[in-house]
């Protein structure tokens, strides 16, 4: 009896889900309340200026959290540049960098841009605030010069696969079968199903290999210090603002506001305005449409579902010792 009523509260939650999801997109399709990214802009496109552009959040696809007014959307960044790459108008770029780090192939993507940026001959700095580790790093060091703020927790110079989880066990208790038929005895590798094998784990490991070694290269590269030095910097750890300057990992410690007044006086563009290029926020209803499914009650299946999705995440990720560290 009790199993019927849980049963019965699902298929309701669920009826409700569906109706509010349907509700929401007629009221964006009438209303025009659903916007994709743009950018607004300070001062003209016509005049010559600084752009800035942020960088924040986990580094991949486009993510936001409950009525966040703000969230990472990696085609717009990308977007972004490739049009500042070709505006003459913009005569040096600041990357303001608040990030964890996040996928190889979205980090990378953002690097190789503001290397196509910089190879104009236009000025690229960079400025870091409470964290730019890892793949925020990584995307740092396209950069001519590197300002630190004093707090910012940078380096993590490394590549991590997360949640690389046995969930045969749960499977089995639960009373699920998952039979997978492949050709190649490495093809299921990682799936979840059944444990790694010690060929696995040296496949794994050796692209972790591979990957870390760009890592260093890049930073080998935009830090002007030999491989043999970046590969001593490059064990996984968090330096502090501090320690970054003391190993070259960054030039200078100051403020964003700092950053500005070094480009403009190193560069010669003191008369130049900033231009802040910024993504639309998201609306409530865009919002409550990505969050959703977040809203229903979770059966065991759903849960498990949800665990697979997060299983595997290979990239530059900084897993902070520290936590939520605070005077």
């Amino acid at each position: 009896m009790q199993n019927r009523k849980v049963g019965l509260i699902i298929a309701l939650s669920s009826c409700l889900a569906c109706f509010l999801l349907f509700v929401i997109l007629i009221v964006n399709l009438i209303v025009g309340i659903g916007r994709s990214s743009i950018s607004h802009q300070s001062s003209s496109l016509l005049e010559d200026r600084i752009d800035v552009l942020s960088i924040e959040g986990v580094i991949g696809e486009t993510t936001s959290s409950m009525f966040a007014t703000s969230y990472y959307d990696h085609q717009f960044i990308i977007n972004s540049l490739s049009t500042l790459i070709d505006d003459p108008s913009s005569k040096g770029l600041i990357v303001f960098i608040d990030s964890p780090g996040g996928s190889v192939y979205h980090t990378d993507e953002i690097y190789l841009k503001l290397l196509e940026y910089k190879s104009t001959g236009r000025p690229v700095y960079a400025s870091f605030g409470s964290t730019a580790a890892s793949g925020g790093y990584y995307i740092g060091c396209a950069a001519d010069k590197i300002i630190c703020n004093r707090n910012t927790l940078t380096g993590s110079i490394g590549v991590i696969m997360q949640n690389i989880i046995d969930i045969s066990g749960l499977y089995e208790k639960l009373g699920i079968k998952v039979e997978t038929i492949t050709a190649g005895e490495n093809k299921a590798m990682g799936s979840g199903y059944e444990p790694l094998t010690d060929e696995q784990r040296t496949i794994l490991q050796s692209m972790l290999d591979e990957t870390h070694a760009q890592f260093i290269e890049v930073v080998s590269e935009g830090r002007n210090l030999s491989l043999e030095e970046a590969r001593k910097l490059a064990d996984g750890r968090i330096y502090t603002a501090k320690q970054a300057l003391e190993n070259g990992l960054v030039d200078q410690l100051g403020t964003f506001e700092d950053t500005v007044t070094i480009m403009r006086e190193s560069e010669d563009l003191m008369d130049l305005p900033l231009n802040y290029i910024e993504q639309a926020p998201l609306s409530f209803f865009d919002t409550l449409l990505l969050k959703l499914p977040n809203l229903t009650p979770k059966t065991e299946l759903s849960a498990i579902l949800e665990l697979e999705s997060n299983i595997n995440k290979f990239g530059y990720y900084c897993i902070s010792p520290l936590g939520n560290s605070s005077y």
